[in-house]
């Protein structure tokens, strides 16, 4: 401490000059010392201010979504029960010759329908017609419905996915700085275990033991079955009761500045997946493209690059999720091919998720999830580029939360207006030329 620091006498004599010399050193040493802690901790404090500011914004552009859905919801009900009843609406087709073929949300094409290229829309058979758009708009009610569930939710999901033995569990716990969830999966436990911050139980730690996710309620015993956090690996290895969730309520002791679960600002959860192979890939990928899914990390080995079950994978769940997050663990194991490496698969990830690697500053880590884990102050270990990872997931999700919670349901409303606004068009034209005949 500065003030333990020997003041400097005038009136020592030569033989002191040493120590003097030396006490001045270490003053010096510690007040740079509290100036890099001080630049550090305000660095923090920026982040932390602009992810609140942030969030503000988000609150705001969330409001706005919250209160288009139900009038675009109102919409999409009016032209269901058909308010002209001697008219029978007509839905336009799309094809390449027709002007009209601007449909996305509404869209058929001529080869689900059998139809003939020359059709112009489904007037020519009205109760195909009047199936096909009362099943569209019915399917497009359910879709606004889900979005506005998923928007009105504050909390971020975050699914950890790859192939087996590539590192998921590891990266999991090096997020929080503990071991959690248990690691080395069996691939045929198609079990997803969803890190949750305890807080959010009371500041319980425990398990719950999940049949029916959508049923689930943490205040309703009924929903759920408590395990001892202490007996997770036996719960997943053994699944003996047949779950499909496990919710495990933890702490990450950092402040909240640098924690991912506890960080003041929004619930965010870590969902942990079996590794993906024939039986599991399909069920994962399914499970990345539910709406409540907000950003998927994908994690690689870096000793083995994307499997054909990894590719497959990002490819279904990238049509859902424009950006992932894509971590190749175990990156220490290849020092001599480290710049081979990260070359092949970045070229790798520009073919399957063009986005991600347009973005790959912010979206592909090289790391050691397991340096990382094994990092104590007694046992120090370079994990700079796995503090880069937590910083860009985090800002992604507390700063860029429009891009990965919002920016889905605009674009869906977007489209979706769009389309009822081509078919009002197109009504209103045929009906010009029925009145004139």
């Amino acid at each position: 401490m500065l003030s333990e620091a020997h003041p400097i006498d005038p009136n020592l004599n030569h033989h002191h000059d040493n120590n003097i010399l030396s006490a001045q050193n270490l003053q010096i040493s510690q007040t740079n010392n509290n100036i890099t802690n001080k630049k550090s901790y305000s660095d923090v404090t920026k982040n932390s201010l602009k992810a609140e500011e942030s969030h503000s914004t988000f609150i705001e552009n969330r409001q706005k979504l919250l209160n288009l859905i139900p009038q675009t919801k109102k919409l999409v009900e009016n032209l269901t029960n058909n308010p002209f009843k001697d008219y029978q609406f007509q839905i336009p087709i799309n094809s390449d010759n027709n002007p009209q073929s601007e449909l996305v949300i509404l869209k058929v094409q001529y080869k689900s329908y059998n139809l003939g290229s020359s059709t112009s829309s489904f007037g020519e058979n009205q109760n195909l017609s009047s199936q096909f758009i009362s099943n569209k708009l019915n399917d497009a009610k359910g879709h606004l419905d889900r979005l506005q569930a998923r928007i009105s939710d504050t909390r971020s999901r975050v699914l950890v996915t790859g192939d087996l033995n590539a590192g998921k569990s590891t990266f999991v716990n090096a997020m929080l700085r503990r071991e959690v969830v248990p690691d080395d999966q069996q691939p045929c436990t198609a079990l997803f275990a969803e890190c949750v911050d305890s807080d959010q139980n009371d500041g319980v730690e425990e398990v719950h033991g999940i049949l029916h996710p959508n049923l689930y309620k943490r205040d309703d015993p009924t929903t759920f079955k408590r395990f001892d956090i202490r007996h997770l690996r036996h719960v997943v290895e053994e699944n003996e009761e047949g779950f499909e969730l496990l919710k495990v309520y933890c702490r990450d002791r950092r402040e909240r500045q640098q924690s991912l679960l506890h960080n003041g600002i929004v619930d965010i959860s870590l969902i942990d997946s079996p590794g993906l192979n024939i039986d599991s890939m399909k069920t994962t990928a399914l499970f990345a493209q539910q709406d409540e899914i907000d950003v998927v990390v994908f994690v690689v080995n870096a000793e083995n690059h994307f499997t054909l079950s990894g590719r497959e994978f990002l490819h279904i769940a990238g049509k859902e999720k424009a950006y992932i997050f894509v971590v190749v663990n175990k990156f220490d194991n290849i020092k001599r091919r480290a710049d081979r490496c990260r070359s092949e698969i970045l070229e790798q990830i520009k073919e399957i998720s063009p986005k991600t690697y347009a973005d790959s500053d912010n979206l592909v880590h090289f790391v050691s999830a397991k340096q990382c884990l094994n990092d104590t102050p007694d046992n120090p270990s370079n994990i700079e580029d796995f503090i880069k990872l937590e910083d860009s997931l985090r800002s992604f999700i507390l700063e860029k939360r429009s891009k990965s919670k919002l920016t889905p349901a605009k674009i869906y409303l977007k489209n979706l207006l769009n389309d009822l606004k081509i078919i009002g068009q197109y009504n209103a034209e045929v009906s010009r030329k029925e009145n004139e005949k």
